[in-house]
């Protein structure tokens, strides 16, 4: 999964002159939540990520929780990561990374349809999303409809034509149909652009 951290926004006007921060201590204070390397464990980075939303502004609060809700995402804690992004998002009707994350910690704990209502949501706001339209595609071969999935990996691949493994999920839903030419098809290709962009 792909999750965008956003830089610190500048703060003109800070809601509680009694807290204020600077940029500087603020920006900081962030950077021990999101940065991975910035903790020794999972826990100090969730710490940093408490002390990031007692810290935050209320402008940005709503990523403040999407911020901790990936620190619990990386460390398994799932139904926390739920819980954050929901908080981020009642905050935040239109933040779509935050739906899109939500969408993806449902899909880990098998919600596979909530995380499809979450992806849903997010390709309301940005509906050439390459990650939710791929978590959605993917979130139905979990469920087991291949054709929806074929159907959303064939749209990821339209908007991204060179996205390996887009190509590799699609053959294996193919296969499961009984497609065999599609799925070799899709095979092969998956070979060529993971051999000609190899990570």
């Amino acid at each position: 999964m792909i999750r965008l951290h956003f830089p610190l926004a500048i703060i003109a006007i800070l809601s509680s002159p009694a807290l204020a921060l600077d940029n500087a201590q603020l920006q900081k204070i962030e950077h021990g939540c999101i940065d991975e390397t910035a903790s020794s464990s999972p826990e100090e980075r969730i710490s940093n990520c408490n002390n990031w939303i007692d810290s935050a502004p209320d402008a940005l609060r709503p990523k403040a929780y999407y911020d901790r809700g990936n620190a619990y995402l990386d460390a398994q804690k799932l139904d926390l990561a739920v819980a954050d992004y929901s908080h981020a998002i009642s905050l935040k009707p239109d933040f779509k990374d935050a739906w899109y994350s939500r969408g993806y910690a449902r899909h880990d704990l098998g919600d596979y349809d909530q995380a499809i209502d979450d992806y849903n949501t997010a390709l309301k706001l940005a509906p050439e999303d390459i990650d939710s339209l791929y978590g959605k595609a993917y979130a139905y071969q979990k469920k087991g409809d291949l054709d929806a999935a074929i159907a959303g990996y064939t749209a990821v691949i339209r908007l991204k034509p060179d996205y390996p493994t887009a190509y590799y999920n699609r053959a294996i839903a193919y296969n499961a149909k009984g497609d065999t030419e599609n799925a070799t098809r899709d095979a092969l290709e998956y070979e060529r652009l993971k051999d000609k962009n190899p990570q």
